[in-house]
């Protein structure tokens, strides 16, 4: 996901629609194949970092236990 503008995020597969649209248009399909599944990784290890650093699970305090 990436931010267009202060309220406009784009997601996972729009991204990948237009990696794909781009890639497509340059006649490339095999390098946006290439460069999407060299980068999930990467977008993974983010995502998983912010989950972490944001602790959802510790906002609600009163309500019931968080499943693990």
């Amino acid at each position: 996901m990436f931010r267009v503008s202060g309220r406009l995020r784009l997601g996972a597969g729009d991204t990948l629609a237009v990696l794909t649209m781009l890639g497509a248009a340059i006649d490339r399909p095999l390098w946006t194949v290439i460069a999407v599944a060299a980068a999930s990784p990467f977008a993974v290890a983010m995502k998983v970092r912010r989950l972490f650093l944001s602790r959802p699970w510790e906002r609600d305090e009163g309500l019931a236990e968080p499943r693990v």
